[in-house]
């Protein structure tokens, strides 16, 4: 339903100009950022998954994600439990080295807060027209190179699940 967003912004939201990528057919969460990169014109991307709130700085992200020399800097929010989600580890110097997928018992831990940093020449390495994820295909390739965590103990909600959903009228209050 991009038309209705479309539609309902415009050209102009505020003080930010809008451009709109369209794909024919699903192109997957990368697969999608690489169809846009022709619309971007910086060295880095700020990129922010659209069914999740996190309450952290853009500026410090991007401020880590320079500092650290990063081709990938993933923003995690520390969670009582990670079951929903699964969970992602790091090293001592902040470098992801895996992955957990989701497993139903209750544990804490960091889980992808769906906000990202990247440079654009790894965005623009991706093949074109290619139906990608990030969180499956991409991300995992990444490991052992410039790929670091930014964790941090900040507010989320991911809106994912009908309750989620719901529990979204009281969290924003």
């Amino acid at each position: 339903m991009g038309e209705q967003l479309e539609s309902s912004l415009g050209k102009k939201y505020k003080s930010l100009s809008l451009q709109y990528s369209k794909e024919t057919e699903p192109l997957g969460t990368a697969g999608a950022i690489r169809h846009a990169i022709d619309m971007v014109k910086s060295d880095a991307l700020m990129i922010l998954n659209g069914d999740s709130y996190c309450d952290t700085n853009p500026q410090d992200l991007l401020a880590w994600h320079f500092e650290k020399k990063s081709l990938c800097t993933l923003s995690l929010v520390k969670m009582p439990d990670v079951s929903r989600y699964g969970s992602v580890n790091f090293d001592e110097n902040y470098m992801v080295t895996s992955f957990n997928e989701k497993k139903p018992e209750k544990k804490n831990g960091w889980i992808n807060a769906g906000i990202y940093c990247m440079s654009r020449e790894l965005v623009a390495a991706l093949p074109g027209n290619s139906n990608i994820s990030l969180e499956k295909d991409f991300f995992p390739t990444l490991i052992g190179k410039q790929f670091f965590a930014f964790p941090q103990e900040a507010k989320f909600i991911d809106i994912g699940t009908p309750s989620s959903y719901k529990e979204a009228e009281t969290f924003f209050v």
